[in-house]
């Protein structure tokens, strides 16, 4: 009787270390979600800043300018080559 003492012994201390270990694991894998999400609401913010926002508009805006005048030049260019010389 005294071996299956020795080894319930043992066993239920491997289970309070497993269990141990399992709840620092647990706090582990909180802190890992807080940082987490903390970086995700500043990406969020960062998304929604003004600042964002003013430079998508500007870029939008150079955007449209470029493609303005490659087409203005386009044009240019066929009128010329469409025109006869004499």
């Amino acid at each position: 009787m005294s071996g299956y003492r020795d080894e319930l012994t043992a066993a239920q201390a491997r289970i309070h270390a497993l269990e141990e270990a399992l709840e620092e694991a647990q706090l582990a894998v909180r802190a890992a979600q807080e940082g987490a999400d903390e970086r995700a609401r500043r990406i969020e913010q960062e998304h929604r800043s003004p600042e964002s926002g003013a430079k998508t508009r500007l870029i939008a805006t150079a955007v449209g300018i470029g493609f303005a005048i490659v087409t203005a030049i386009a044009i240019w260019l066929a009128l010329l080559q469409g025109t006869p010389r004499p």
